[in-house]
């Protein structure tokens, strides 16, 4: 790291460039990284999950249509139109012209099974129609986007009868078919390349049915990217995953200077077959989709292996000493290679080069063998496609092996590029270390572009001279800039360091890229401009740099845990929405963002009677806590406050399924279950991608993701393969927030967990505020039956167990868990087999939070290798008896 970070200076990015790259020499397929210069990003969850069908019904079914009342929103929504027997959704849309616009609305419409079938965009005050005939009956999703900057506010009327504001889905819209939208607002919001980490696809590219598969899976990624005009590049790790591990097992293993007892070697870095298996493999598929779509721009690789300690293997880390690397070297020196018999250990390897005065020239005989290879990985790529470029991360550490990678994957008029993290650390626009940086990767012969990549953690948007300045003379004065994590520009994280105590937000790190690389673009074309942004100004704090002197972090304006909102209006506003005959409480929170924003906000019965209300500046979540005096359809009102201006006041409800309309009569509601037996996945369909629900309507039924069906305890089952196989149910409103609940399955264990991987049978939630709902079997050594749940005193989770357990791989068991909350304490029993095994009594109340469910993962961790049948969730505590029973209906 250049010493310079360690100095506060005001950053001046007006001094002429040393460029790495020959930008003068690029060919014209890769001119652009001229004309342009890399406006990047890069995001890491790009799967997409089926639109589940919403479960709903009207909540006055017998009234009268109304009149339709036009909705005045802010940010991305999602609208449930329910089309009827007419066949037709009619809708308007519209941009008001009210504080700092994008200029634009953008909208799209999806059938109930999840398939686009409509988009557009709006950009003006006159109405955009939607209108689509000859439409099946259902539920479909109209999206609304605002747009990059989710600035724009947009007026939107429904004309069918019954339709809502959908907020209860919209994390499930996250990972919906809605996400390939991600790319068209990057390429409005001025990026010009999308580099999509394709490992969260969780799909196995090792069998030929599985490559296409994958393949797959990420053309549908560059087919949009194609269609919206934005370059696109997968990118893959080199040992990040399960299946990046399984494809090189069996290959010969490294030797480096520490050892693990009992853990497997990744392989050594120099073995053509190491770089068939984990990078040509997938790369020349994506080459051949490069062919037929020219936005495919290459493929990125991150050679560092994250997950291969999870895997049971020890990381591909410093240099290897194995006898194809050493040995080649020795042959090239002439010396005698008795070392490799002499020597078997990779630190007495490297002490003998040391003695022996050999280490550089070792490491410069491993930089030129790493360039070979290197270069005949080009070489197959660039058969297929000749324009086909490749992304490194962290050229810039600069040792053999990336050396190697930076002179055999560039060429004279098309450079490899570079994914920088040593500018992401608070380093940011620095002349004086670009410039030793390009000076480095010239003086190896490589043609490398360097992408400076900003990490919002380190550079906010709190001032102009943070995120927007840094990227903006990284563009303009550099070759360019990558923006990292992408994945906030489309989901809001909560807690950030935001300087300054001022909070920062999705919207608003959208708002400093937007600028920064529409100021990038101008001074492109216009080269002696001055821009605002010229000054770039080191941040408050440099992140976790030891030298930097700095004892702590920032203050943190903004809590982890903090929800985004679930709908965003416009004063004056007024929604109607269901509280169904169960719920006895439930909770409004309301905010207003930004300076010189309010409101007044205040919730009615179905009398007219006030419930409650919040008012002023809101500028943090403010609660409003009411007591269901009676059900039916509700309303709440967001006015402005006296002497005070009014934007945009976001809400959200905890303990409701929050579906809202402009009208009583549009609203709807979500149809919920009757009390008692609520969810039961017998798991018996023996094929397809469905888990039907028995336990009555409304059915909630899972979408099976990768697991088998094979034969069970009763009927058939699923097995899950203990690396990526899941069940995900949509939860309904019967399922949240309860204080009675019972769980039973049977189970059979193929493996047991592993230290830090333990086997779920159920999850309901992240580890989040009173969302943690996790049915699982632990680590080592006990293997205890687990219920774990979140709450206020314990944001991360707090377990009843059953104590030590032991399995036998390969059996079936019956397990069941109970469990009920009084409002100070929590009391949950483990049965086994139809006995109890064990209590716990917890001494703080739980509940069991409103996310979806999952059968056999914990999000993507925590994984069954095991089978599942017979699942089922009672609302009510089971008795001992009743346990017993159900371990007998199945012949236990």
């Amino acid at each position: 790291m250049a010493r310079s970070v360690l100095v506060a200076l005001m950053l001046v990015g007006t001094v002429a460039m040393a460029h790495a790259a020959d930008l003068a020499a690029l060919r014209p397929s890769a001119a652009w990284l001229r004309t342009e210069r890399l406006r990047g990003t890069l995001f890491h969850q790009p799967n997409i999950q089926p639109l589940s069908r919403p479960l709903i019904e009207p909540a006055l079914p017998g009234a009268p249509a109304a009149e339709p009342v036009p909705v005045v929103l802010w940010g991305r929504h999602g609208l449930v139109v329910l089309v009827e027997g007419n066949g037709r959704l009619d809708a308007s849309l519209a941009r008001v012209e009210r504080g700092p616009a994008f200029g634009r609305g953008l909208y799209a419409v999806f059938s109930p099974e999840g398939e686009q079938i409509a988009a557009g965009e709006t950009t003006g005050a006159r109405p955009t129609d939607i209108r689509l005939e000859g439409l099946r009956p259902g539920p479909y999703v109209l999206w609304l986007d605002s747009g990059p900057a989710s600035s724009t506010v947009l007026e939107v009327t429904v004309r069918n009868r019954h339709w809502a504001l959908d907020g209860a889905l919209k994390q499930e819209y996250e990972r919906s078919p809605m996400h390939y939208h991600f790319l068209r607002d990057l390429k409005l919001g001025g990026f010009n390349l999308a580099m999509v980490d394709v490992e969260g696809l969780s799909q196995s590219f090792i069998t030929d049915e599985g490559l296409g598969e994958w393949t797959k899976l990420v053309r549908r990624w560059t087919d949009y990217g194609r269609d919206v005009g934005l370059r696109v590049m997968p990118a893959i790790d080199l040992g990040g995953t399960s299946y990046e591990i399984e494809a090189w097992e069996g290959l010969p293993p490294g030797l480096y200077i520490e050892e693990f007892p009992n853990m497997p070697v990744a392989p050594c870095p120099l073995r053509k077959e190491y770089w068939e298996a984990i990078l040509l493999r997938r790369g020349r598929e994506v080459a051949k989709l490069a062919r037929d779509n020219p936005n495919i721009v290459g493929i990125g690789i991150d050679p560092e292996m994250y997950m291969a300690w999870s895997y049971g293997h020890y990381m591909l880390s410093g240099t290897c000493f194995c006898d194809h690397c050493l040995g080649g070297f020795l042959k090239q020196q002439g010396r005698d290679e008795a070392v490799l018999r002499e020597r078997t250990t990779g630190k007495d390897r490297h002490d003998w080069l040391v003695a022996e005065g050999l280490e550089d020239k070792y490491n410069r005989y491993l930089a030129d063998q790493m360039a070979e290879v290197a270069g005949w990985c080009r070489d197959e790529l660039h058969a297929i496609a000749p324009d086909f470029m490749l992304c490194v991360y962290v050229l810039e550490a600069g040792n053999w092996f990336c050396e190697g990678l930076a002179r055999g994957f560039s060429e004279p008029d098309l450079p490899v590029i570079n994914f920088c993290e040593s500018t992401y650390y608070s380093l940011g626009y620095d002349r004086a270390w670009l410039d030793a940086t390009h000076e480095r990767f010239r003086s190896w012969g490589a043609n490398v572009l360097q992408g400076s990549a900003l990490w919002d953690r380190h550079f906010p948007p709190t001032r102009p001279e943070f995120l927007a300045a840094h990227a903006y003379n990284c563009g303009a004065n550099d070759e360019g800039w990558w923006y990292w994590p992408g994945d906030r520009l489309y989901q809001d994280w909560g807690a950030t360091q935001a300087y300054l105590n001022r909070p920062a937000y999705a919207e608003d790190y959208w708002q400093a890229c937007v600028w920064a690389n529409r100021e990038i673009a101008e001074t492109l074309s216009t080269p002696d401009r001055t821009s605002p942004l010229d000054t770039a100004e080191v941040v408050p704090w440099r992140g976790m740099l030891k030298e930097s002197g700095i004892e702590g972090p920032p203050e943190i304006a903004r809590d982890q845990t903090e929800a985004p909102f679930e709908v965003c209006v416009v004063p004056p506003s007024r929604l109607y929405f269901a509280v169904p005959e169960r719920a006895k409480e439930f909770t409004l929170y309301a905010q207003a963002r930004g300076a010189e924003n309010g409101g007044q906000v205040t919730v009615r019965d179905p009398s007219g009677a006030t419930a409650g209300s919040v008012g002023g500046e809101l500028d943090s979540w403010e609660a409003v806590k009411v007591s269901v005096t009676q059900p039916g359809v509700w309303s709440v009102e967001v006015a402005p406050t006296d002497g005070m201006p009014a934007k945009a006041v976001g809400l959200r409800i905890e303990g409701l399924a929050p579906l809202s309309s402009s009208t009583p009569e549009a609203c709807l509601a979500e149809a919920t279950k009757k009390p008692g037996l609520i969810g039961y996945w017998p798991l018996d369909e023996g094929k397809g991608t469905r888990a039907a629900d028995r336990s009555g309507s409304p059915a909630c039924e899972g979408v099976v993701s990768g697991a088998e069906w094979v034969p069970g305890r009763a009927g058939d089952a699923l097995h899950f393969d203990g690396k990526t196989d899941e069940v995900a149910i949509a939860t309904n409103w019967a399922y949240n927030n309860l204080t009675a609940l019972s769980l039973s399955a049977w189970v059979k264990l193929d493996a047991l967990p592993q230290p830090g991987n333990g086997a779920t049978l159920v999850n309901k939630g992240p580890e989040a505020l009173v969302q943690h709902f996790w049915w699982w079997i632990g680590y080592p050594p006990d293997y205890a039956l687990i219920l774990e749940l979140g709450s206020e005193k314990h944001q991360w989770g707090s377990s009843a167990d059953s104590g030590a357990l032991q399995w036998e791989l390969g059996r079936w068991y019956h397990v069941a868990t109970t469990f009920t909350s009084d409002g100070a304490s929590s009391r949950a029993a483990f049965y086994r087999d139809g006995e109890l095994v064990g209590e716990r009594t917890l001494d703080e109340p739980f509940h069991s939070g409103s996310y979806d469910f999952k059968l056999g993962t914990y999000g993507g961790g925590h994984l069954l290798n095991g089978a599942l049948d017979e699942v089922k969730l009672w609302d009510r505590v089971l008795s001992a008896e009743e346990v017993r029973e159900e371990y007998r209906r199945a012949g236990g």
